[in-house]
Order: C-alpha cells, then structure tokens, then sequence
C-alpha cells in the first residue's frame, strides 16, 4: 500500500501518509485487502479538498473525503475491490470484447488475430476507473 502511495500521481502534491491512512481505514472498515488502482481513485478525492480548502474559508476534512471515497466505490466499483476473484472486472472485460466486436467488428478481428485481449490494456482502466 505505501509502494503505491509513493506512485499515486501528483504524490508532490499529495501526503502520502494521508493517502496510506484512508486506504487502511477503507480497508479495515470494509473487511478486504488492499488492491492496487484504490490509491489512484483516491487522489481525485484529495485533490478536491486542496483545491476547495485553498479557495474556500470552509474547510472539508478528511472525514469528508473518506465519506466520499467511501460512496463513490460503494456506488460505481461495487464489487471490483471487494471479491479477490476480480468478478467483475472478468465480467467487465467480457462486456468490453463483446462492445469492440459490435462496434468495429474489423478492430475487433485485428485484434482477435494478433491475440491482444482486453485483459492486455483495458485492466488499469477499470481498476482506476478510467483515473488517470
């Protein structure tokens, strides 16, 4: 979990430390072991409070990012971070094969014939819900 802290993008503007202790408490709460990708959903959420902290006489604290952090996966990546099978990244995979051969079924085949799978490049995009 630190290794990926260190590598969150924009850790010059980012604690670390911050980073590693809501990643824990997240963890902690929700009874799962950390996966690689969480750090990078979380920067946006600590970049929000340092912008708004700066411009703002009001303060969010970290509470409210935790809180925020805390919807946004239960809200959009349900079960990505909480089954250690990657269910629904499989199945998010599979959706997006299924998506490339509808779409641009000559996309599709090229990439079929040079054995390049969704599991090849699409997994950091899922996993960091397109964050970077």
């Amino acid at each position: 979990m630190r290794a990926d802290a260190e590598r969150t993008r924009g850790t010059e503007a980012l604690d670390k430390d911050v980073i590693e202790l809501v990643l824990t408490r997240y963890c902690k709460r929700n009874e799962i072991k950390y996966k690689q990708g969480l750090n990078e959903v979380l920067a946006p959420f600590l970049y929000m409070m340092q912008e708004h902290n700066k411009k703002s006489e009001s303060q969010l604290d970290l509470k409210f990012v935790y809180n925020s952090f805390s919807a946004f996966l239960n809200r959009y990546l349900t079960n990505f971070y909480k089954e250690d099978e990657f269910y629904s990244l499989q199945i998010s995979l599979a959706f997006l094969q299924l998506l490339h051969k509808y779409h641009d079924p000559v996309v599709h085949a090229q990439l079929a014939n040079s054995q390049v799978t969704p599991e090849m490049y699409a997994v950091p995009w899922f996993l960091t819900y397109f964050a970077k």
